[in-house]
């Protein structure tokens, strides 16, 4: 009796139901959890049982419960969105919002000038020539401060030598002329030497060595910082 219990409470767990009947004889005979008679009659087949050990409904799934899980999801995904976004965005918007030429004094006392590299890549400072305001595009590759034309003509420059101007493209005549002053933030020198090209190749104002050679010139980041030399 006890072999013919044990192979039926298998077969029920198995879904073998009818067979498990047969097995017992078709009749309303109770088992223990041991397999002894009791007095509970047989289910027609015992529940069901999860992964964990929990008695498993049978029934539709948790719709609230799986609607908050989609909901989640979907909010860490639009997160990580806005944040890969963010911080591809991160440098314009400091750029955007940082000083961008910030005028100090070092602990020896030199004067000094940190000017943050534009959205374009480019060094650009206030400054004035001869008294005039103008903006400054820093160019360590021009030899000279580089004047428009129609700066120059506005400044009643007075015409020096000849020369030709190298651009990255172009061979253009000009002249030089002397400047009487030209300033930026602390930093100013005297009789400082400009070109002017005979035809327009652009209104930048070109801050070339003719003038940052007197300076100390140390670049970190997206910062280049103009320090005057110190007194000996």
């Amino acid at each position: 009796m006890r072999k013919r219990t044990r192979t039926a409470r298998r077969l029920f767990q198995m879904g073998e139901d009818e067979r498990a009947r047969r097995v017992l004889g078709g009749g309303e005979r109770k088992l223990s959890c041991k397999g002894r008679s009791e007095g509970a009659a047989l289910p027609d087949r015992p529940p069901a049982l999860s992964y964990h050990g929990r008695r498993r409904s049978g029934g539709p799934p948790d719709l609230p419960r799986a609607l908050g899980l989609a909901m989640a999801f979907g909010a860490v995904v639009v997160l990580a969105g806005f944040g890969a976004v963010a911080f591809n965005m991160w440098p314009d918007l400091k750029a955007r919002f940082e000083p961008r030429v910030v005028s100090r004094v070092t602990a020896g006392g030199a004067p000094e000038l940190v000017v943050q590299r534009d959205r374009s890549g480019h060094y650009v400072v206030p400054g004035t020539v001869n008294g005039v305001e103008v903006e400054f595009l820093l160019d360590t590759g021009a030899t000279d401060v580089a004047i428009p034309p129609a700066l120059a003509e506005r400044l009643n420059l007075r015409r020096g030598p000849e020369v030709e101007i190298r651009t990255a493209s172009d061979i253009i005549p000009g002249y030089l002329v002397t400047l009487d002053e030209v300033s930026i933030g602390p930093l100013a020198l005297t009789r400082v030497r400009g070109s002017v090209s005979e035809r327009s190749i652009g209104d930048d104002v070109l801050l070339g060595m003719s003038f940052l050679r007197h300076f100390e010139l140390s670049q970190r980041g997206r910062s280049l910082t103009l320090r005057a030399p110190a007194s000996p």
